[in-house]
């Protein structure tokens, strides 16, 4: 009997390094889902520790639109910047979990609308301006500055005063930081010498207990700056995600001012077609004026 549990533990192992292998990466959610068998994590971690495999956590887009993580596995030749996109892919579409049965991996079931879908880092910077106008843009209310969430790709961007911000808590998740967050982000303000209220914001939100909570909020230049000094893949991915994002912001502005320009023209034409219009009426009622008094003259005599 025990000759037969081994083996079947074994051939488990050895379909999971061959359904890895096939697909290359994929997350243990669907990995459970294609072999039929939600008891793969402790399988998954043994293959992990003999080095068969990779795991490595990643953010996926829940159904009703928040980001959580789920373990991707992966065959050893993957490369990081191969994870970044699949990351990137995942963020981009909707989650659905295949195992709704097992609370490990259960999720949010309320439906939302279809998540936008981009290829490529520079079609999701230029789509920035289109969620910026969206209706379904959320605010973040706090007890100091409204935030407006004005894209969700990646990570968020939001607005403050037309500056766009991001929240430093997730820029540290995403970056997979090692070190505790408020660890982090003293420490990078302290080293750097940002400056409160010209690179970056802090936000106190009041907890259910009844205390206090404080988030920061950096500037895109400084969340530029501290993703490069982390000098990983990440670190290069997002920054250069930064930077097309506001390359794109300020085309849109350049491109609405045209308009401005335009709208300002065509309001001019409008105004000047119509004073026209005006003085061949003021004509017309001067020459009507005329005709009635001669009518009148000829009447009376």
């Amino acid at each position: 009997m025990r000759r037969k549990v081994t083996s079947s533990r074994a051939e488990h192992k050895n379909a999971i390094v061959k359904m890895v292998k096939e697909k290359r990466m994929i997350l243990i959610a669907d990995l459970a889902r294609v072999m039929n068998n939600k008891n793969i994590k402790s399988a998954v971690e043994t293959l992990v520790k003999d080095g068969k495999i990779k795991r490595q956590k990643i953010k996926v887009r829940g159904q009703v639109g928040n980001m959580t993580n789920q373990w991707l596995v992966y065959e050893n030749t993957v490369t990081q910047n191969e994870i970044l996109d699949f990351e990137r892919e995942t963020i981009n579409r909707t989650f659905q979990s295949p195992l709704v049965e097992n609370h490990c991996y259960k999720s949010p079931e309320a439906p939302i609308e279809q998540t936008l879908k981009i290829n490529n880092l520079t079609e999701s910077a230029s789509k920035m301006i289109e969620y910026f106008h969206k209706s379904d843009s959320k605010i973040l209310e706090n007890d100091q500055t409204p935030l407006t969430i004005i894209t969700n790709e990646v990570i968020p961007i939001y607005s403050n005063n037309n500056k766009r911000m991001v929240n430093a808590r997730e820029l540290h998740d995403f970056l997979q930081v090692k070190s505790k967050f408020a660890d982090w982000v003293k420490n990078k303000i302290r080293k750097y010498d940002f400056k409160e209220n010209e690179e970056f914001i802090t936000v106190s939100n009041i907890l259910e207990n009844g205390g206090k909570s404080i988030e920061y909020y950096f500037n895109v230049n400084m969340a530029k700056e501290l993703a490069m000094v982390e000098n990983n893949e990440r670190g290069k991915y997002i920054r250069k995600y930064f930077i097309e994002t506001e390359e794109a912001y300020a085309n849109q502005n350049s491109l609405q001012q045209i308009n401005n320009i335009q709208s300002l023209d065509d309001i001019y034409n409008f105004m000047k077609v119509f004073a026209t219009g005006v003085t061949n009426l003021n004509d017309r009622v001067k020459s009507l004026e005329g005709t009635i008094e001669s009518m009148k003259k000829a009447i009376m005599a």
